[in-house]
């Protein structure tokens, strides 16, 4: 009987799955409340623009003259909702502090990968001839990460990946000779700290934290160019900083066997 149990709840679980996703609105439904707020079902749809009072809508529509950025999810969340992402900044800086303290600040003197085992030969050449572009996508992801899908966090991600494929294989001494352990430690510092300094100039100014029209700081330039956004800019770039140096420092913070303890 117990056996049977647990089968059974998955599949009515799965049943009560199936019946939900059915019952969705279709995807964009422009009558949606989390878009057009809670309006008249008979409003006609090229009429819920006017009518609709959702913050979904708002962001839609005046993202590009309140901030100059052409994506709404960056003016969205680096701006309307500036609070919550530097929040989840916050959240990485204390995640990494937490790792350190539990494994110690000490990054390991193991030796890699590459140390102790051959790699194919084309393994390292692609390797030495991609890191260079992963790295430069990366950075291209957060400067223009109000202008089109990315951002700090996006390109941060790609940046720390370039730089662990690079120590994985050619071993960490080699990585560290481009980016010492120093580097890494005051960007993981700095970006968090640039996005709260950018965050106090409005404070300064007499205006809202971390706003960016009201904060004194007005984007400057045609929507779509790259110094047009105003704050969002330099927040992207703190973000980026705060994210690629985590991962390549929780990489490193889980130390390397020794020599001896590998077992080919």
């Amino acid at each position: 009987m117990k056996k049977m149990l647990v089968p059974a709840c998955f599949i009515l679980f799965g049943f009560f799955m199936i019946i939900v996703v059915l019952h969705l609105s279709p995807v964009g439904d422009p009558r949606l409340p989390s878009y057009a707020g809670y309006i008249n079902p008979q409003t006609a749809v090229e009429n819920i623009p006017k009518t609709g009072q959702s913050a979904a809508l708002y962001y839609n529509k005046n993202a590009v003259s309140d901030s100059n950025a052409m994506s709404a999810i960056c003016a969205m969340i680096l701006d309307y909702r500036g609070y919550d992402t530097l929040y989840e900044a916050t959240v990485l800086f204390t995640a990494i502090i937490c790792v350190l303290s539990v494994l110690g600040f000490d990054s390991g003197k193991g030796f890699s990968i590459s140390e102790y085992r051959k790699l194919s030969i084309n393994v390292s050449d692609i390797s030495r001839r991609m890191v260079p572009f992963i790295l430069l996508f990366g950075i291209y992801i957060i400067l223009h990460g109000h202008l089109s899908a990315g951002g700090g966090f996006q390109g941060g991600v790609v940046i720390g990946a370039g730089f662990i494929i690079y120590a994985i294989v050619f071993g960490r001494e080699k990585a560290l000779h481009y980016v010492p352990e120093d580097v890494i430690k005051v960007t993981n510092s700095l970006g968090t700290s640039i996005y709260a300094a950018i965050g106090l100039l409005g404070i300064i100014f007499g205006y809202n934290f971390l706003a960016n029209k009201v904060a004194g700081i007005p984007p400057i330039g045609q929507p779509g160019v790259l110094l047009s956004a105003g704050t969002l800019f330099g927040i992207n770039i703190g973000i980026g900083m705060n994210v690629s140096s985590t991962m390549i420092r929780l990489f490193f913070a889980f130390k390397y066997e020794e020599k001896e303890e590998v077992s080919c």
